[in-house]
């Protein structure tokens, strides 16, 4: 039972169910398929409360490297699909999302999530 915490911009997306998928860098357990999400905002402080509980409907491996590519499952795709995942996963540019996940230049390896 994988509990996901978000930040405020994302919360309400959630909430709204807007937002139906998220990155996450690799966990010592992973989060498999048929999984029930438990999606929080403020985990670990008074305003912690749970925004909704899904059933994970699919998990991918995704690498984002700092020069604008991405792979998913090993395979690199079209700069235009990896917009389509930023604005999907709640960012409103291609760039942003490279930013938020490579923040220091570095590549980012985890797992891409939809319920």
């Amino acid at each position: 039972m994988p509990a996901l915490n978000y930040q405020k911009r994302f919360a309400v997306l959630v909430k709204n169910r807007v937002k139906r998928s998220t990155i996450r860098a690799t966990r010592k357990r992973p989060i498999y398929i048929g999984d029930t999400l438990y999606h929080y905002t403020g985990m670990r402080s008074k305003q912690c409360r749970l925004l909704r509980e899904d059933k994970c409907t699919l998990v991918r491996d995704i690498q984002i490297k700092a020069n604008g590519t991405v792979l998913i499952d090993g395979q690199a795709i079209y700069q235009k699909n990896a917009a389509a995942i930023a604005f999907q996963d709640g960012f409103v540019s291609l760039q942003e999302f490279i930013d938020f996940f490579c923040p220091a230049g570095a590549d980012f390896r985890g797992q891409y999530i939809e319920w």
